[in-house]
């Protein structure tokens, strides 16, 4: 998902480009192709390797069901909590922080020049 954003945005800033640019931007859109198809989006096979920690991953089954699951790796078996057949796994995503536009100091001093008349 985030390689397409960064493909559209590309796509955006080639529209009335020189040719030069666009060659460019070609490439840049050519390494991102290359590197989503290698990395799969994500995913690892379960064939290729599990995962080293216990925790939540999220998984993918032989049906394309995608959701959370729990992996005891540190078991006497190791397993998944969830049923059916895991395919491959990725590791949960940092969760959302938010970004503001501007730094609360910024916006601070803004504000007093404008309220104090600094």
């Amino acid at each position: 998902m985030i390689f397409e954003k960064i493909r559209e945005r590309l796509q955006k800033k080639k529209a009335g480009r020189l040719n030069l640019f666009c060659d460019g931007i070609d490439c840049a859109i050519d390494i991102i192709n290359q590197v989503e198809a290698e990395y799969n989006n994500g995913w690892i096979s379960v064939d290729d390797r599990l995962p080293e920690d216990d925790g939540s991953y999220i998984v993918c089954t032989e049906t394309k069901n995608v959701h959370v699951s729990h992996y005891y790796k540190h078991s006497i078996v190791p397993h998944w909590s969830s049923k059916g057949m895991i395919i491959a796994w990725q590791p949960l995503p940092e969760p959302y922080v938010a970004i503001a536009k501007y730094t609360t100091p910024i916006k601070d001093s803004i504000m007093n020049h404008f309220t104090k008349g600094e």
